[in-house]
């Protein structure tokens, strides 16, 4: 193992006895973060479903909103356009396209009140 991401919860992240703590005791080099769907989800309050709406409108209307973010020259919004054109942006908010469309799926199959665990399907 060389990583794990994890919801930030102090069970899973604290410095004495937490599981992040406790798996670097084993293997110094692992790497622990704090997983971004949730992140992202505790600093928007939202639910997966709409969070997974927001998602694909972003990456829908990518190029129309760094065409209007770019005939505006605030700080604020020059700030924004260099983040949101990065790499890093592009690469997570496609992770999180792929890795919410299961999420959502799955959310959606555990809201249902006729469901049976033993069922095979595919999600």
């Amino acid at each position: 193992m060389s990583g794990i991401a994890n919801d930030g919860a102090a069970v899973m992240v604290g410095s004495k006895s937490g599981i992040v703590t406790r798996l670097k005791a084993l293997n110094p080099v692992i790497l622990g973060t704090h997983c971004i769907a949730h992140r992202l989800a505790l600093g928007s309050r939202t639910m997966w479903l709409s969070f997974d709406g927001a998602v694909q409108a972003v990456l829908k209307n990518y190029s129309s909103l760094v065409t209007v973010l770019m005939e505006d020259n605030t700080p604020k919004i020059v700030g924004l356009l260099k983040s949101i054109t990065s790499v890093k942006f592009l690469y997570c908010t496609y992770f999180l396209s792929d890795v919410l469309a299961v999420l959502c799926r799955l959310s959606k199959c555990y809201q249902k009140n006729d469901i049976m665990f033993s069922n095979k399907s595919h999600y």
